[in-house]
C-alpha cells in the first residue's frame, strides 16, 4: 500500500485564488473584531503575526522582525485590500453565517463555499462553478443532509453530489434546504436573499477576488524566496513526513481514502500558520492538504508548557457542551461511523456532523476510513494529557495545603 506522503504532490507555485478568498475572510473577521473591541484596536494591516504572545517564547514584535519578509507582504496586501473591500460591506453577512454548533474559529458559508473549487485563478471562476461552490456549502449548513447515510465513494452518493453541485437550481429546493438550517430566522432570509440574487453576487465576489489576486501577485516578490525554499523542502522525504506524522498524530487515519488519487499539498502565504484538510469524497474535488507558510516555523517558537494549557483550555470548552461529551462517552465504548453514532444519541448526522468537526479540531477525536465508511474513534492519548493537565493541578494544590 502506498503511504500517505508518497501519495503527496506538491504544489510549486501559489495558488493566488486561495490567496485571494483568505485575504477576503480575513479582512471581514477583523471588521467583526473591531466592532466589538471597546478599546482602541490596531488596524488591519498593522497586526502582529501572532495572537496571544504570551503563548511564545519571543514577543511579536520578535516574530515579525523575525519574519520580515512575510509581515511586509501581508502588510502591503491588507492596505491595499482594505481600500477594495471597504466597499464591499454587502459580502460581510456570508462570511459570518454558519451554524450555532460550529466554533467560533470556523469558517463562515462564503469561505467555505469558495474553497470548494479546484480553480487557482479567479479568472477561471464561472458563473455555473460559483453556483455549484454555493450549493456543496449550503449542503454543509443543512441540518437534513442525506450524504452520511450513504457509503462513501459510492455511485449513490457521487449521483447525490452531481444533483447537489447541479448549477441549475430551483428555488423551491433552495428554501427547503435553508429551511432545514439551524440559522436564526434573520439568517436564513440572509441566505435565501443571496441565492435569489446569486447572478449579482457572483458577479461582485469575482469582481473583488479579481482585485485581491491582483494585489498579492504584486507584493509576491517580497516572500518569493521563501515561498520557493518551502516548497523546495516540502518536495523531500522529511518534508512530506512532517505532514503525515502531524496528521497521524491527530489520528486522522485516511490513508485508504480514495486511494487512486494524489493529495495535492499547497502552501498558503496569507494564511501562513494554519494547516487546513480538505478531504471530500466526491471525486470532481481533489484531495489537498493546504499548508501555511510559517506553519512548522511557529510551531517550533511556542512555548510548549503554555501550548499545551491552550490546547486543554480549547479542549474543556468543548466537552463543556453537553452533546459533545455524549459523543465522547459513546466513543469511549468504541469507533463508530458517523449514521450509527446519530442513531444512538438520535442527533440529525448534520447536526452530529458540525460537533464532530469541532472535537476533530481540538484533537479530542480521530476519524479513519475502512471499506466505505468513516469512523471516528476517541483520541486516547489526547484526553490522557488534559486529564495529566488535571491531575497535576490537582498534585500542586494537595502540596500547597
Amino acid at each position: 500500500m502506498i503511504n500517505l506522503s508518497e501519495r503527496m504532490v506538491v504544489s510549486e507555485t501559489p495558488n493566488f485564488y486561495i490567496e485571494a478568498v483568505h485575504l477576503m475572510n480575513e479582512y471581514f473577521q477583523w471588521a467583526n473584531r473591531s466592532k466589538e473591541e471597546t478599546n482602541e484596536i490596531t488596524t488591519w494591516e498593522e497586526m502582529h503575526l501572532v495572537d496571544h504572545a504570551e503563548n511564545f517564547t519571543i514577543s511579536s514584535s520578535e516574530v515579525d522582525s523575525l519574519y520580515h519578509d512575510v509581515y511586509q507582504f501581508l502588510y502591503e496586501c491588507k492596505r491595499d485590500a482594505a481600500k477594495v473591500l471597504v466597499r464591499r460591506k454587502e459580502l460581510q453577512p456570508y462570511f459570518d453565517i454558519k451554524p450555532l454548533e460550529h466554533a467560533k474559529e470556523m469558517p463562515g458559508f462564503l469561505k467555505v463555499s469558495l474553497l470548494m473549487s479546484d480553480i487557482r485563478s479567479t479568472e477561471a471562476l464561472t458563473m455555473d462553478e460559483f453556483t455549484t461552490c454555493c450549493l456543496l456549502g449550503l449542503e454543509e449548513l443543512a441540518d437534513t443532509s442525506q450524504l452520511e447515510a450513504l457509503d462513501i465513494g459510492s455511485s449513490e452518493e457521487q449521483a447525490l453530489y452531481e444533483k447537489l453541485g447541479n448549477p441549475d437550481f430551483d428555488m423551491s429546493e433552495i428554501f427547503h434546504s435553508v429551511n432545514a438550517t439551524s440559522l436564526s430566522d434573520r439568517e436564513q432570509m440572509i441566505l435565501l436573499r443571496f441565492f435569489q440574487d446569486i447572478d449579482t453576487y457572483y458577479e461582485n465576489v469575482k469582481s473583488t477576488l479579481l482585485q485581491l489576486e491582483e494585489i498579492c501577485r504584486r507584493h509576491f516578490a517580497l516572500v518569493e524566496n521563501r515561498f520557493e525554499a518551502k516548497i523546495e523542502k516540502l518536495k523531500t522525504k522529511d518534508g512530506k513526513t512532517f505532514y503525515r506524522d502531524f496528521i497521524n498524530k491527530a489520528k486522522f487515519h485516511i490513508e485508504d481514502f480514495r486511494v487512486d488519487d494524489p493529495i495535492h499539498l499547497e502552501v498558503s502565504i496569507v494564511s501562513y500558520g494554519s494547516l487546513s484538510i480538505r478531504f471530500f469524497s466526491w471525486n470532481r474535488l481533489k484531495l489537498r492538504i493546504c499548508t501555511g507558510l510559517l506553519f512548522e516555523d511557529l510551531r517550533d517558537l511556542e512555548d510548549k508548557n503554555k501550548y499545551r494549557d491552550k490546547v486543554a483550555q480549547r479542549q474543556l470548552k468543548a466537552i463543556a457542551d453537553p452533546t459533545r461529551y455524549k459523543i465522547l462517552r459513546q466513543l469511549s465504548i468504541r469507533p463508530h461511523y458517523v449514521q450509527e453514532l446519530a442513531d444512538s444519541l438520535d442527533l440529525t448526522a448534520a447536526t452530529l456532523s458540525h460537533h464532530l468537526a469541532h472535537l476533530l479540531q481540538v484533537m479530542l477525536v480521530g476519524v479513519s476510513v475502512e471499506g466505505r465508511k468513516s469512523y471516528y474513534s476517541l483520541n486516547s492519548d489526547e484526553l490522557t494529557h488534559l486529564s495529566e493537565t488535571l491531575r497535576n493541578m490537582a498534585e500542586r494544590s494537595k502540596m500547597e495545603e
